[in-house]
C-alpha cells in the first residue's frame, strides 16, 4: 500500500499508475466502540472533514496528478451525506470552479454555499 506521507516518492510514479486515496471519516469518540450484538458503530465514520483538514490532501493530489493516469477519492464518511459534502469541496479544490449543488444541500452545509454556483437548482436530490 502506497503511503501518501512522502509525496516526493510519488513524484516519480509512471504515467501509467492509477492512484487511490481513501478517506474513512475519524469520529474519534467511536472509532473503537462496539455495539451491544457486537458490531462495528456506523458512527466511527460520521465525520465532517474540515476544509483546513482537506488541504494537505489537496496539496498531494495536486502533486501526484501529473504523474498519474487516474487518481480516484473515495469517501467513506457516509452518515448524513457527509462525505457528498467533502466530495463537493475536493472538487472545488482542484478544480477551482464553482459547482452546481443542491439547495437543500446548502441549507445544511453551509459551509457549501461559498463553492455553489448561483444557478438555481431543484429543492431535493430525489
Amino acid at each position: 500500500m502506497l503511503n501518501f506521507s512522502d509525496s516526493r516518492r510519488f513524484a516519480k510514479l509512471r504515467e501509467t499508475t492509477t492512484l487511490r486515496v481513501l478517506k474513512h471519516g475519524r469520529n474519534y469518540n467511536e472509532w473503537f466502540r462496539e455495539r451491544l450484538d457486537g458490531e462495528i458503530s456506523e458512527q466511527r465514520y460520521n465525520y465532517l472533514y474540515s476544509e483546513e483538514e482537506l488541504e494537505p490532501w489537496l496539496e498531494r493530489i495536486r502533486v501526484l496528478e501529473g504523474n498519474a493516469s487516474a487518481i480516484y477519492t473515495i469517501l467513506n464518511n457516509n452518515p448524513d451525506a457527509k462525505a457528498l459534502v467533502n466530495a463537493f469541496q475536493i472538487i472545488h479544490g482542484l478544480a477551482g470552479k464553482k459547482l452546481d449543488i443542491p439547495e437543500d444541500m446548502i441549507e445544511r452545509y453551509p459551509v457549501l454555499e461559498k463553492i455553489a454556483s448561483l444557478r438555481p437548482w431543484p429543492s431535493t436530490l430525489f
